[in-house]
This record gives C-alpha cells, sequence and structure tokens, in this order.
C-alpha cells in the first residue's frame, strides 16, 4: 500500500454499502440562525485548509494515469494525498450553495480545489493567460498586498462539511470581488463549454482570442462583439460545416463587417485540413435578432471581451 493512501478496509463493503448512500441521499441538513448567521460571510473563492485530496483508484494494479502504486483490495477503493501543514484550497462551490439559506439550505458540503504557489510574476504570459481564464483547468488567484500569487488546480475537488465554515473565520483569497467573480466565471464557462472539434475549440477559439486582445488596433470589430460563437452543422465532433457567429451590441458598419468577414475566412484552409466545410461568417444585432442562428451556435470563451 502506498505510504499516504488511506486504509482500503474503511472502504463500505457490499453490505454496509447501500445503507450508507441510503443515509447520504436522505441528508437533510439543518442550519440553527447561529449556523446561518455564520455560514453567511462566506463566498465562492474563499480559502480554506487543505483537506486530504481523496478519489477512488483501482485496487491490485499500479495506476497509469497518476503513477501510483498498487492499492490491497480489489475493484474501488480510496487513494488519497495527504497535503503539507499550511496548504490552502479555495471553494468552488457556488454562493448561493455556500451559505445556509436558500439553496444552500440543502448542501451539506462545500467543493474546494488545492493551491499552489505560482513561481513566476506578474508580467509572464502564462499568469496572464491564468488570471483571464484562458487555461481550462486552473485559475490565477491575485491576493491582498504581500501574500504570494497562487493558482487553483481545478483537476479535482473534494466536499467539506459546512461544519467547517461554521467554525471559522472567513479568509479572502482574491483581493478584489471582481477576481472571485472572474474566478466564478470561468468555473461556470467549464461547465457550459460545448463539445467541439479540436480545430474549434483550440485553432480558431485561440485565434478569436489574440483577436480579442488587438482590437483597439486592428480588429475595431470586436470592439462591438459581445459575443463569438461558432456555428456547427452535424456531428459536434465531426462536424460537416461550421463558421463563426458574433452577436453585437451595437450596430457594426459597413467596414467592421468586411474587418468579420475577412477575419472568418482566415480560418478557411485550417478547416478544410480538418474535412471541415468553412462558412462565411454571420452575424445578429440590435436590427437583426438571429435567434435561430444563435441556436445552432455554441459560444467561444472569451474573457477579452468582458465589457466594464
Amino acid at each position: 500500500m502506498a505510504e499516504d493512501s488511506l486504509d482500503s478496509s474503511k472502504v463500505g463493503t457490499a453490505e454496509t454499502e447501500p445503507s450508507q448512500l441510503d443515509a447520504l441521499s436522505a441528508l437533510s441538513p439543518s442550519f440553527d440562525d447561529a449556523a446561518i448567521e455564520a455560514l453567511d460571510p462566506w463566498r465562492l473563492g474563499d480559502y480554506v485548509p487543505c483537506p486530504p485530496l481523496v478519489w477512488a483508484a483501482v485496487a491490485g494494479v499500479r495506476d497509469e494515469v497518476t503513477g501510483r502504486a498498487a492499492l490491497a483490495g480489489e475493484g474501488l477503493t480510496i487513494d488519497s494525498l495527504t497535503p503539507a501543514a499550511g496548504a490552502l484550497a479555495v471553494i468552488c462551490s457556488q454562493t448561493c450553495d455556500v451559505i445556509g439559506e436558500g439553496p444552500g439550505a440543502k448542501h451539506a458540503f462545500v467543493q474546494v480545489s488545492p493551491v499552489y504557489d505560482y513561481a513566476g510574476t506578474e508580467d509572464d504570459e502564462e499568469w496572464q493567460r491564468l488570471v483571464n481564464g484562458e487555461v481550462w483547468h486552473a485559475f490565477g488567484i491575485k491576493g491582498p498586498d504581500q501574500t504570494p500569487l497562487r493558482v487553483v488546480d481545478l483537476r479535482i475537488s473534494v466536499p467539506v462539511s459546512k461544519q467547517h465554515l461554521v467554525n471559522s473565520t472567513r479568509r479572502f483569497a482574491f483581493a478584489t470581488y471582481e477576481g472571485a467573480g472572474y474566478l466564478a466565471e470561468h468555473l461556470g464557462a467549464r461547465l457550459e463549454r460545448a463539445s467541439m472539434h479540436d480545430f474549434l475549440g483550440t485553432t480558431v477559439r485561440d485565434g478569436v482570442a489574440v483577436a480579442v486582445s488587438r482590437r483597439k488596433k486592428t480588429n475595431t470589430w470586436l470592439q462591438r462583439a459581445d459575443e463569438v460563437r461558432v456555428t456547427i452543422k452535424g456531428d459536434p465532433l465531426a462536424p460537416s460545416h461550421a463558421g463563426l457567429f458574433v452577436i453585437f451590441h451595437s450596430e457594426p458598419s459597413d467596414t467592421e463587417l468586411q474587418q468579420m468577414f475577412e477575419f472568418g475566412q482566415s480560418f478557411k484552409k485550417g478547416a478544410v485540413d480538418c474535412s471541415i466545410r468553412w462558412m462565411d461568417a454571420a452575424h445578429a444585432s440590435p436590427r437583426s435578432s438571429g435567434i435561430q442562428a444563435y441556436r445552432d451556435s455554441s459560444r467561444l470563451y472569451l474573457p477579452g471581451l468582458r465589457r466594464p
């Protein structure tokens, strides 16, 4: 057994598992007034001490995916990593599920993800990608002055009883409420992102992201854009046709529409190489709602398009 793993004998057996699951499904937390008051300050993006990171692993064989040693037992068992003293995690549950009232009244746990220190500086290109939501599996945390830059690893999360929050004082992770809000937006985008061909989800998305960063100089049409989406026809993972679909918040000029069209055409060769027929860029604006076109398209997550 790996030195830092949990004892597999503590895993529920075939006899005990059903009753344990029944107890979990019947769990309805009861928060008294004092607990509700204690939970009220807590928010998504707050720090808690990092708990043991626990997951289900296949017993009896070395886990080639995680690189972990074989564990005793059969079937699925428990493996874990024990964090160092002082290690932190960030609450990733929605704030409405964290508090003790409303939707949160039904939640006994909050989901938290581990945090590690970032070795570079705020000027690093990688750090900018982390705080701009351009790295799906992680997010950058800029805390109050004199605190190190940190990164929350979103590849794993574990439930923590809200009793810990009731017994503890809230600890801010982000220097501003906006920072925590951007993490919430990033988490939401992870859940709502559409399945699509890698050319669309990576090549096209990254190309649009670069254009967004340069919109004040060369891509002025993007200054009017609220969303850039991808129209997909056929299987989303192997589409027959695809193209850009742009939602404008104000009417674009003819010049800006031409810019949009030419930018869309820049992806045509790459699409053809992937056996995708690339369509001309389309748009919707206050004068042309394009409702059906909107329904036929999938959003590209572009934090750079945030409007102040």
